[in-house]
């Protein structure tokens, strides 16, 4: 997956354009995306946002541990967000049971009922 990018052993901020020579070419390649940072800021996330669109693309997933201290506006961004994800996961996951062929949306049904004890 990773073969046919030209990457370095090691990046420097003053030095190299590290959006556009590592995260945006190895974002648009993965399916998984897991970070720690102790001085998160959306802006920086934003600078490789093209490679998250190929994440996305992927049907990946991104994970971020960050550190307490974060700028309000970040903060306000992440409670925003929040609330974005509970109100569209519904909605999406209603799309996607709608993608279904019916054999398909039977067997989801089926495997729901046997969790709640339904069946049997």
């Amino acid at each position: 997956m990773y073969k046919t990018l030209t990457l370095q052993p090691s990046y420097f901020s003053d030095e190299d354009d590290i959006a556009n020579a590592f995260y945006i070419p190895v974002l648009e390649k993965t399916v998984k995306y897991d970070r720690v940072s102790a001085y998160f800021s959306f802006k920086a996330l934003a600078a490789y946002s093209k490679g998250i669109e190929g994440l996305i693309s992927n049907n990946g997933k991104m994970r971020f541990i960050i550190s307490h201290e974060i700028s309000y506006d970040d903060y306000e961004m992440l409670k925003v967000g929040y609330v974005l994800k509970k109100k569209l996961t519904p909605e999406l996951v209603h799309h996607d049971y709608l993608a279904l062929s019916l054999e398909e949306q039977r067997n989801v049904s089926n495997a729901f009922d046997c969790t709640r004890g339904n069946r049997y």
